[in-house]
């Protein structure tokens, strides 16, 4: 423990010579990985782990399977999906320091609009919609709108690729006339983000 000691030494002969020591605290090692991170799906990060108190030793990163370089400190990863990455660093005398850090990982955009269709019930391209994994992709809205502004069709929360909610060319269900018509559309992934997208879509008889 830190505090005053007496260091006190006596010889064969009986003489004492005697010393007061001071023992100070020594400051915790820390190491730091810095705040949680989001990044875009597929991409490589670098993380530094900064250490203090000149603390030095071995590096161990977790999980290995991720990195794709190491030098010591540093360590680049390829995350896929969102994650835990802890890294240890323990000295000569076994001593040992940690840090973790979530990354976050948000779902790259990965849905798609058609530009035309043909709403002539043939069976083929009938109706228009949002095409995406239905598992990590949901529509919150979808609207069209004429050249004049108008809404023509509207429709909430649902599911993408399913064409039961798609636009089947009608305006109160009145076949409208062919041409360019404006959408706009709020997605959102499975993992929270929402995207607004907007566009033309022609439609064709």
């Amino acid at each position: 423990m830190a505090g005053n000691y007496l260091l006190k030494a006596i010889d064969a002969n009986g003489c004492v010579r005697q010393k007061e020591v001071l023992l100070n605290d020594i400051p915790p090692a820390i190491i730091d990985l810095g705040a949680d991170l989001f990044i875009q799906e597929g991409d490589s990060i670098c993380l530094v782990a900064a250490s203090s108190n000149n603390f030095s030793g071995v590096y161990e990163w977790q999980p290995s399977e991720l990195i794709k370089e190491q030098i010591q400190n540093k360590a680049k990863f390829i995350i896929k999906e969102s994650t835990n990455i802890t890294v240890k660093l323990i000295d000569s005398n076994g001593c040992m320091v940690t840090d973790d850090i979530y990354i976050n990982v948000k779902e790259k955009l990965k849905v798609y609009f058609p530009n035309s269709f043909s709403p002539d019930n043939n069976g083929i391209n009938d109706k228009f919609t949002a095409f995406a994994d239905a598992a990590k992709w949901k529509v919150k809205e979808l609207s069209i709108y004429d050249r004049w502004g108008e809404q023509v069709y509207t429709q909430k929360d649902f599911s993408p690729s399913d064409l039961i909610y798609g636009w089947n060319g009608k305006y109160h269900d009145m076949p409208v006339n062919s041409g360019v018509y404006v959408y706009y559309a709020v997605v959102k992934s499975i993992s929270g983000e929402e995207y607004d997208l907007k566009g033309d879509v022609n439609v064709i008889r």
